[in-house]
């Protein structure tokens, strides 16, 4: 029975997840499309998103299903030399999966993990116990084994991964790919929050003051905001009774913080942090709006369409919905509660999407094309109200940071203490029930080694304490490292991971993914509208990704840029 608080808890890792700091460059990214096109755009990304973030944990059903066969039904899964699965056995219906129904989640009876067909041999045994003692022998056979299928399953379900999945699709190619596109994804969110922190002190502690190192936030429209903004400090002209800490040093504000949450083990145990976090983040939300709305009129700058820098809002869209490296950690972790993950994570983007819709409607129509990049730097900057408010935005930032480093620690785990890990026989003896074969080519690969190949070594509990810490440590201190180089870099820093990572993560892999894992199924209407709606999803997602990472580099590099 799953409790109330554990309810909240769940919703609020999934909430927390999509959501941080991006809100606050929804404006200005309205500004990049135009409003009618930037509010269409938004609902047709904020679909794909649910869709794919869904589809992402259905492939994942579908490759435990495949590793933990029924015995009895005689099927054994194989994965040819493309990442293919097939069914060797007519008697598996692909739509007989445990877990992977048109509705979700199967609700057995039995609990997760318990199949249809080891109901069924339940259910025959148990009509046979009053005939012979054979019969109770049977049932208890055949309850064994769907016990040792269910602690199968739900082993499964904690260790695997996104680049296990794309493994097991795409062979090594894709989990290299995968976990390279997830860990610039998650690093950069976190680089980007050690910037956002370490900005936004300083416009705080730089208000009224003559100082020469500015905050940098300006990202596409240098010569009107850099004008701007010193015109705004060729108004101070009060001599300054304290020394304003150079940007640098305030990038390092977190550091303490940081280091502490990433000593975090368990992603669960996060809930209340989440919790915090979302408080603040609505809490933002709510005081921006209000600023905003006070004395609210229409610029006369807005625009409904622009093309020219439409890749741009492309990509910050796609990075404000900051979820994606983290839907697998967090469905994994809902062991009892995942029957509810499809109905959390629609609520959670359907929030989401009205903070982007909402936050970047009302400040585009009200600032038009001289929106800042982060919606802040346009309110009043002598408003006590408004620090309050960056004080706010700040906290929320903090509790954010655990959820986007968990998924990096894991990788970087993964890599450096391999060792650790769980012993091959125990990992042979979990899915010693799954008969594999990674390459046709290779006749003596063992079911058991092949398997052992294909699942990427579960989180290595068995390293020194110290280690693990000495490992997390030096992860934070090399997001920090980075954010000090590019403190003043904030919007590039997030356009880069939209285009390299969170695009290619949110739209390509889930839809790439879920082709490999269904085009053997028999050819029908319906059959091929899934395929093409894949193939749909992958070429959109291909394409914003390349035009979002060639229009953001070419901002970088404009001359006047380094002039």
């Amino acid at each position: 029975m799953v409790s109330a608080l554990q309810h909240v808890s769940d919703f609020a890792n999934l909430f927390k997840a999509f959501i941080g700091s991006n809100y606050l460059s929804m404006p200005f990214a309205f500004s990049q499309s135009g409003l009618a096109l930037g509010f269409a755009l938004l609902m047709i990304i904020a679909v794909l998103t649910d869709h794919c973030c869904y589809l992402i944990v259905t492939c994942k059903q579908l490759m435990v299903e495949s590793l933990v066969n029924d015995e009895d039904s005689g099927s054994e899964a194989s994965l040819d030399g493309n990442g293919t699965i097939g069914q060797n056995s007519s008697s598996n219906n692909n739509n007989s999966s445990p877990y992977y129904y048109n509705d979700g989640f199967c609700p057995d009876a039995l609990g997760p993990g318990a199949s249809p067909s080891a109901t069924n041999t339940n259910n025959s045994n148990s009509n046979n116990n009053n005939n012979n003692n054979s019969s109770n022998n049977g049932s208890d056979g055949a309850a064994d084994d769907a016990s040792h299928q269910r602690r199968q399953t739900d082993a499964l379900h904690r260790i695997v991964t996104l680049g296990d999945i794309a493994k097991f699709t795409y062979g090594r190619p894709g989990l290299w790919l995968v976990n390279a596109s997830l860990f610039i994804t998650q690093f950069g969110f976190c680089i980007n929050y050690f910037i956002f922190i370490g900005n936004t002190l300083h416009q705080v502690l730089s208000l009224g003051r003559n100082d020469t190192d500015t905050v940098a936030f300006q990202a596409y429209d240098y010569h009107t905001q850099a004008e701007q903004q010193n015109s705004d400090l060729d108004g101070f002209t009060e001599t300054p009774t304290w020394s304003v800490p150079p940007l640098w040093l305030l990038v390092c504000a977190p550091l303490p913080l940081f280091l502490g949450f990433a000593l975090i083990r368990n992603i669960r145990s996060m809930g209340s942090v989440s919790v915090v976090a979302n408080i603040s983040i609505c809490a933002g939300v709510v005081a921006v709006l209000a600023v905003m709305l006070h004395q609210f009129s229409v610029s006369d700058t807005v625009q409904q369409a622009t093309g020219a820098t439409l890749p741009v809002y492309i990509g910050m869209v796609a990075v404000s919905y900051e979820g994606i490296g983290t839907v697998i950690p967090i469905e994994s972790s809902m062991e009892d509660n995942r029957h509810n993950f499809r109905s959390f994570l629609r609520g959670s983007l359907v929030v989401v999407t009205a903070i982007l819709g909402g936050v970047g409607t009302i400040g585009y129509l009200r600032y038009g094309q001289d929106t800042r990049q982060i919606v802040v730097q346009n309110l009043p900057t002598q408003s006590l109200f408004v620090v309050i408010l960056d004080a706010t935005l700040i906290l929320g930032v903090i509790f954010t940071f655990p959820l986007q480093i968990y998924p990096v620690i894991q990788m970087t785990e993964k890599l450096f203490l391999a060792r650790y890990s769980v012993s091959p026989e125990e990992q042979e003896a979990l899915i010693a029930s799954a008969s594999v074969q990674l390459d046709s080519d290779s006749p003596n690969n063992n079911a058991a080694n092949d398997a052992h190949a294909l699942l990427s070594t579960s989180t290595p509990d068995g390293a020194p304490t110290w280690m693990r810490n000495c490992l997390r440590f030096g992860i934070v201190m090399c997001q920090l490292a980075m954010a000090i180089l590019l403190r003043k870099l904030y919007a590039y820093v997030s356009s880069f991971i939209g285009a390299v990572g969170s695009i290619f993560l949110a739209f390509v892999l889930p839809c790439a993914a879920h082709l490999r894992l269904v085009w053997h199924r028999p050819a029908s209407t319906q059959q091929r509208l899934v395929l093409i709606k894949d193939a749909t999803i992958c070429g959109f997602g291909c394409l914003a990704s390349i035009t979002s990472l060639f229009v953001t580099l070419a901002k970088i590099f404009e001359p006047h840029f380094f002039g």
